[in-house]
């Protein structure tokens, strides 16, 4: 009897510890189940709104620019006004550049000079309270590699038109925060100091040349605007 006694008791430990393992596994397993979520109905989200038209006639002249452009090279260039004053269209992007369009209240696309001193004249005071930068030449390429675009929106424009024959100031240095007109306290001379062994005038082969020193080296201008983009918003 006393065997048996112990036998039974040693058996129902045995299936005791038996029932918990189980349990925990069972609960192992629930909880590596994906929890069902509760169906919600979705909420509707509210469509975007166009971006307001800030000036009809340059909104609508994009509008018949990128009419006349290939499918595959529309939706790259922008009419950028300032938002205080949409009168004038004031910068053209293309791509990620603005090519400044506006200076003392006037149009202009392009401007011709003859030194370095003058290209960074035009540049610091490219617009009120900002300034404008001298392309690099990584610059002048993208751009003259866009011209169909950029000149079909100039000739709406009335501005003068880029060409790939016509020689271009550039500055061949790295473009950023070392060569900011902060850096420069906003002065001329400084600049010119700091960058005079730097400008290249590119050729209308597409090779580069320095300009000769203390010599005239007649050629073309653009400025772009880098930083002030808060003032400005697409026509």
């Amino acid at each position: 009897m006393g065997i048996v006694f112990y036998l039974s008791i040693l058996l129902n430990a045995v299936l005791i510890i038996m029932l918990s393992m189980l349990t925990f596994k069972m609960r192992q397993l629930s909880w590596n189940l994906p929890q069902r979520q509760k169906s919600e109905p979705e909420e509707e989200q509210p469509a975007a709104s166009p971006p307001p038209v800030r000036n009809k006639r340059l909104h609508d002249l994009a509008l018949a620019c990128e009419a006349k452009l290939p499918a595959e090279r529309r939706n790259m260039a922008k009419i950028l006004v300032e938002t205080d004053e949409p009168d004038l269209p004031a910068l053209l992007q293309i791509g990620e550049l603005k090519i400044s369009l506006k200076r003392d209240g006037k149009n202009r696309s392009l401007y011709e000079v003859d030194s370095a001193a003058a290209a960074l004249h035009i540049a610091r005071y490219g617009h009120p309270g900002t300034g404008r930068y001298i392309p690099v030449p990584a610059e002048v390429e993208f751009v003259l590699a866009h011209l169909d675009i950029i000149n079909t929106y100039l000739e709406a424009l009335g501005l003068e038109l880029f060409f790939a024959q016509s020689k271009f100031w550039t500055v061949n240095t790295q473009t950023g925060y070392s060569t900011g007109w902060k850096r420069f306290n906003w002065d001329i001379k400084t600049a010119l100091e700091k960058l005079q062994d730097k400008f290249q005038i590119r050729q209308s082969d597409g090779t580069y040349q320095t300009p000769p020193p203390n010599q005239p080296a007649k050629a073309k201008l653009f400025v772009l605007l880098k930083g002030w983009e808060h003032l400005f918003a697409e026509a």
